[in-house]
């Protein structure tokens, strides 16, 4: 039995929960790759060329990854190079990916492997994300092996480098011993629904650390990858699928957004704020032609002018999030009104109802109804 080398991102493995350790199901599709289309089969060239030869995964790029199964057969000086040495992690099969040597000259000095998740990530979830990792010991070692989250798959056939802010990324470098496996984990939380993963290296050479080995003479970096995992872990956040509010809709009238959390005196949401920041996303998305303005509120505990800040930025932040999730500018505005103007009695009881975060519809839109209510005239 060969030995497994551990090193740890954050936390634990595996759930308890009265007594019992509780696994959730693997949202990620053929993860030891072991799934093959096309038997026997040559080398690799092209992207395309793995996209066709593998169930599930593809290359979001012109350069292509490597299988490494008896269903495919290596070069014979790759493998006098020393490419596909180490067994895999589990099954027969596991996949390899160049993760620097741009500036080198090596052709395909990115590669990049992505998949379509079987579900959809729950916002405010958390998951926990796995994967073995071994090095070509022949090659460079380097950092930056990531995994980007996306909603829509990756497609930029012309580009080396997909330059993409991971929410993974290990920015140690990925000094591995020869024939060896290393486990990784970090745990994450979406914002909005992810339903594809991609992994690989996202920057520049500039931009990435890279060491010699004793025995490399190799100048590219080179990884492979085997049984990636995709799983949420408790507390479990029920899937909501509900609107956040539903047409007619009414110019100016307030639509409180329930459930937006955030840390003690801080602008930071909590996770399961990114439930209903999700919806108002997917209504900013659906209706192209609305426009908003985010209003924070505060209780009146503390100073007048440190309570009109920190509804301002917490207002702030829900704009923000739009921002970040390509909602223009120009279609969202936000106002705080500190503890100006309660909606229930500044008491014992009720002071926690003016903690809240709402919107306006500040532009007309078809079949919508203008019947006048409470509103805000900021």
């Amino acid at each position: 039995m060969k030995k497994l080398f551990y090193i740890f991102w954050i936390g634990l493995c595996t759930m308890q929960v009265e007594g019992q350790n509780i696994a959730y199901q693997n949202i990620v599709p053929n993860p030891s790759f072991e799934e093959v289309l096309l038997n026997p089969h040559g080398w690799f060239y092209m992207g395309s060329h793995f996209s066709e030869s593998i169930t599930n995964w593809s290359s979001p790029t012109v350069a292509s990854p490597d299988i490494f199964s008896p269903n495919f057969i290596i070069p014979h000086n790759w493998v006098k190079r020393g490419f596909g040495k180490p067994k895999p992690k589990s099954g027969e099969s596991y996949i390899g990916i160049t993760t620097y040597g741009c500036k080198n000259g090596k052709p395909h000095c990115r590669e990049y492997v992505q998949t379509k998740l079987n579900e959809k990530m729950v916002p405010g979830q958390r998951y926990r994300v796995t994967m073995w990792v071994a090095h070509f010991d022949n090659s460079l070692v380097a950092n930056n092996l990531g995994i980007y989250f996306s909603e829509n798959p990756l497609s930029d056939i012309g580009t080396q480098t997909l330059h993409l802010k991971p929410q993974i990324n290990k920015t140690s470098i990925l000094n591995i011993s020869e024939n060896k496996w290393v486990y990784y984990r970090q745990d994450f939380t979406p914002e909005v629904e992810f339903e594809h993963l991609t992994i690989g290296n996202f920057f520049d050479d500039e931009k990435t650390n890279i060491q010699k080995v004793a025995k490399g003479n190799i100048n590219f970096a080179y990884y492979y990858i085997d049984d990636i995992s995709v799983q949420k872990i408790d507390p479990i956040i029920p899937k909501d699928d509900s609107d956040l509010i539903e047409p007619p809709f009414e110019v100016n009238k307030v639509y409180q957004l329930d459930n937006i959390y955030f840390a003690f005196n801080k602008t930071d949401f909590l996770p399961e704020s990114f439930i209903q920041l999700n919806k108002l996303l997917k209504l900013m998305r659906e209706y192209p032609q609305i426009q908003i303005q985010v209003l924070g509120h505060t209780d009146d505990v503390g100073q007048s002018a440190y309570n009109d800040q920190l509804s301002h930025l917490r207002a702030k932040e829900v704009a923000d999030y739009l921002f970040r999730h390509e909602i223009e500018s120009s279609r969202v505005s936000y106002k705080g009104y500190g503890s100006y103007l309660p909606m229930a009695p500044n008491k014992q009881g009720t002071r926690k109802l003016n903690r809240r975060v709402e919107f306006i519809i500040k532009s007309e839109l078809f079949n919508i109804d203008t019947r006048k209510s409470a509103s805000i005239n900021p």
